[in-house]
């Protein structure tokens, strides 16, 4: 397995989001993936409102995306502000 490494320069403000795949790979009504791209739409729609409670509304956000399929992988979030 080759693993990629990125460097970004973070400024004040920057808010750096980190999930398991447990997010990302969650299926949901249709058999369908979070995936990636949903959590990346989820935060440009909530750029605005990057504080404490972004953890609680994208669990929320998740929660409603899965329904009749329990998740059974490890679910984590973490969310670091720049200061």
């Amino acid at each position: 397995m080759t693993q990629e490494s990125q460097t970004l320069k973070l400024k004040s403000g920057d808010v750096v989001l980190i999930a398991t795949d447990g997010v990302t790979d969650a299926v949901g009504k249709e058999d369908d993936r979070i995936g990636v791209e949903k959590i990346y739409d989820f935060l440009k729609e909530h750029s605005k409102n990057l504080n404490g409670s972004i953890i609680q509304s994208l669990k929320k956000r998740f929660e409603s995306h899965l329904t009749e399929n329990p998740e059974n992988d490890d679910i984590t979030i973490i969310t670091i502000k720049i200061i």
